[in-house]
């Protein structure tokens, strides 16, 4: 896989998911071997989600280097955001972790991309909608 398979699966994955209302694109570069993507997503609940990921292909892999999934309820309060940023680590999975319904309600995550991000708001939102 490289970057541009890459990007192409993000966009494609940000078409046909049942939860996505809307999205604009902020932001998107790729080289051969890494790229760049950031977004304003609007979910079918009003429900909006902000998505960044710096990737780069190692061993026509996907490796995931930086990222930061921020989902806001109607009115911009946080519900979750999935990051690694390195300002836990005292978390277990340093430095993937998630802040819940406020940012000092941290809990250990797991790496992740935009792809298994949307799976897991689906899921999530199910139960919900």
């Amino acid at each position: 896989m490289d970057a541009q398979t890459h990007l192409v699966e993000i966009y494609t994955r940000l078409s046909i998911s049942p939860i996505v209302e809307s999205f604009v694109v902020l932001e998107n570069r790729d080289a051969r071997d890494q790229g760049y993507f950031r977004a304003r997503v609007t979910l079918i609940n009003q429900d909006q989600v902000e998505l960044a990921e710096y990737f780069a292909v190692v061993n026509e892999q996907i490796q995931v280097i930086r990222y930061r999934y921020q989902w806001m309820n109607g009115t911009l309060a946080l519900r979750k955001r999935w990051d690694n940023a390195k300002h836990h680590p005292d978390i277990i999975n340093f430095p993937d972790h998630i802040h819940i319904d406020n940012e000092d309600h941290v809990v250990p995550g797991a790496p992740l991309d935009i792809v298994q991000l949307l799976t897991a708001l689906e899921q999530e939102l199910v139960h919900e909608i």
